[in-house]
């Protein structure tokens, strides 16, 4: 009979747990994408677990025996102030430890956490290659992205009652951009965003802009495409982009950020950031990006992921590349990075649930 342990704090007590799920994240990102580069430190996951302000979360590991080793692990994630009849959760299970009922007996568990809370839904994320074709094929009801049905996260989905809802192209950009192309690319973005100015930081923003870029996090939270997963508006203020700076600062994250600043009004009109974790200097993440709606049209978009990337090589002349993740239908963002120069990895799936006896 299995064991689950449930970690909800970073006391000490749970801290040996925290490394246990890094371990197990390691081994399945290695295993999936043949390398690391994805892979959480448990010093960002206990910077979450400290500050459960917007999000609570609930760390689930399963063993053999009481105490034993960690077999698997999922994080369960209960949003608090937007979208809180949802949860959302990931389950891993060690390579060689697959097929023995363990997958399920944590996903059942996480649902069975969720139904306590009195979530209606659970979200689910799975990792597969993209591009299956024939009878084989899941096509989400964006018609954007094949999801193979025997792949193993794609068949445990399904066999859980979860249906396909997005899915989001995993891609890497290695940097620096051939100069060439970097040539071409900025040419064309400094001819069409007359009338912008463009700032940069690392970390904090400055004072000034920081209830400019909580509306922007605001805009980001909706004007991204979401499918039919019927999201709400998440409502930014300052203290929240500080709660999440101090995340991403207690985890040991450095965050890069170019913002374009319409001259005429004053007003920052696109943002963009880039996340480096402390010990993989060679890598960085892709986070958010967002040019407004009155504003599109004039490659901003463009030109502010190029200014950060030469923001990030001042401080970080390491970085070789950059990941990032973007819903299949949002062709526009798409095309930018696909002229930059983003390689195509796998796709990252999207489940619903509705949780019956809440």
């Amino acid at each position: 009979m299995v064991h689950i342990d449930r970690v909800t704090t970073p006391d000490p007590d749970g801290a040996g747990a925290f490394d246990e799920v890094a371990a197990i994240d390691r081994a399945v990102l290695i295993e999936t994408h043949g390398n690391d580069d994805l892979a959480d430190s448990a010093a960002a996951r206990r910077a979450r677990f400290a500050d459960q302000s917007d999000k609570a979360r609930e760390l689930l590991l399963i063993r053999a025996e009481p105490e034993g080793p960690a077999l698997g692990a999922a994080e369960v994630i209960y949003p608090l102030r937007e979208n809180v009849e949802t949860a959302e959760t990931t389950v891993q299970i060690v390579p060689g430890h697959r097929r023995a009922g363990l997958g399920s007996a944590l996903a059942q568990a996480a649902e069975d956490a969720a139904r306590a809370r009195g979530r209606t839904r659970m979200l689910g994320f799975a990792e597969h290659p993209d591009g299956a074709e024939g009878p084989g094929a899941l096509l989400p009801p964006t018609g954007v992205g094949r999801a193979p049905r025997d792949s193993p996260p794609v068949a445990f989905a399904l066999g859980r009652g979860y249906r396909l809802e997005q899915a989001e192209r995993m891609s890497t950009q290695p940097v620096p951009l051939d100069p060439g192309v970097r040539e071409r690319l900025q040419r064309d973005a400094d001819e069409r965003s007359g009338g912008y100015r463009l700032l940069g930081w690392r970390d904090a923003a400055p004072a000034e802009h920081v209830d400019q870029i909580a509306e922007l996090f605001t805009r980001m939270s909706v004007d991204v495409p979401h499918a039919e997963l019927g999201y709400q508006e998440e409502v930014w203020d300052a203290d929240r982009v500080r709660r999440r700076e101090a995340r991403a600062a207690a985890g040991g994250r450095t965050a890069f950020t170019t913002v374009a600043q319409h001259i005429g009004s004053g007003r920052l009109a696109a943002f963009t950031i880039i996340e480096v974790p402390p010990d993989k200097p060679a890598v960085g993440y892709q986070a958010e990006t967002l040019v407004r709606a009155e504003h599109r049209g004039h490659r901003l978009g463009l030109a502010i992921k190029l200014a950060n990337l030469d923001l990030v090589a001042a401080h970080r002349p390491q970085i070789a590349r950059i990941h990032t993740w973007n819903a299949g239908e949002n062709e526009w963002m798409l095309a930018i990075n696909l002229a930059m120069g983003y390689r195509p990895g796998l796709l990252e799936t999207v489940w619903s649930k509705r949780l019956s006896g809440v």
